[in-house]
């Protein structure tokens, strides 16, 4: 008798989050560094220079997504970037990933939720980091930790590309 398809796709699951589980103190770290970065920000009374002409702090708050894009919708943006995170989490559990492709997808993670959580609680992410040299934006820890997770992530899709291609098997391979 062979395996109803749900539970080949929850054992699926429980294989690749098996690896993963190691790896979501990351998750956390990111989380837990961005929320205190923000609590802190926002004592901040003016514009802080950590170093001359290269980075410094402004507290603010965007209630858009990166570069104030799509203002004026955060619960909308919010509920949108828990939806794609589930979706994204669950493309993933599918495939046969090594540590470090979840070390990346963790820090997305840690990164995502936190700014969805903003965005949901508070209507609004706070945002601290600005780069002097340039005028580019001002971003937080949660926008870093996002940014480099998905560029590391893309390096791996290209160094390790037979993590995307491998699904598990249900002879029991790759557990």
């Amino acid at each position: 008798m062979s395996t109803p398809f749900c539970a080949r796709e929850v054992s699926r699951m429980n294989t690749s989050f098996r690896k993963a589980r190691h790896t979501f103190w990351i998750c956390a770290l990111v989380f837990l560094l961005d929320r205190v970065t923000k609590i802190l920000a926002a004592r901040l009374e003016k514009p802080v220079t950590l170093i001359p002409g290269v980075i410094g702090l402004n507290y603010t708050q965007n209630t858009g997504i990166a570069f104030g894009l799509f203002p004026g919708a955060p619960l909308l943006l919010g509920i949108l970037s828990v939806l794609l995170m589930t979706g994204f989490l669950c493309l993933l559990s599918r495939l046969s990933l090594k540590t470090g492709t979840w070390v990346c997808v963790m820090l997305v993670l840690g990164g995502a939720l936190s700014n969805a959580l903003d965005r949901i609680l508070l209507g609004r992410v706070p945002d601290m980091i600005e780069i002097l040299a340039f005028r580019w934006g001002i971003f937080n820890v949660a926008d870093t930790a996002v940014v480099i997770g998905f560029v590391l992530l893309g390096i791996r899709c290209l160094t390790h590309p037979e993590e995307w291609k491998k699904h598990h098997g249900d002879s029991g391979e790759n557990r």
